[in-house]
């Protein structure tokens, strides 16, 4: 999976007339990767297509918007949204405070 910063060079180089060939030399990309970002650029859509993926966090959203709701700091609400999951669902969920930063 390439990055963001990836598809804009490639658009960038694209835009300022080099050819597909030249772009993939330069970027150290196959051709054809650079053929399907160019066409999907050319079509409109300037990202790539991300797939979108659940959230471990997702299932306990009315409990962390409640806490957000509180006011209370990020390290707050990790610790109160581990000890009452792990309490009352008994689920074992140890995950790290940059997952519900993410959130």
């Amino acid at each position: 999976m390439l990055h963001i910063s990836m598809y804009i060079t490639i658009q960038t180089l694209w835009e300022q007339g080099h050819n597909k060939a030249e772009i993939a030399k330069h970027t150290g990309h196959n051709w054809k990767t650079v053929n399907k970002i160019i066409n999907t650029y050319r079509k409109g859509k300037l990202d790539p297509n991300k797939k979108p993926h659940p959230c471990i966090l997702d299932k306990h959203q009315a409990l962390v918007l409640e806490l957000l709701e509180k006011d209370l700091s990020g390290v707050r609400i990790h610790e109160d949204t581990v000890m009452k999951v792990n309490y009352f669902f008994n689920l074992g969920i140890n995950k790290k405070l940059s997952t519900l930063r993410s959130y």
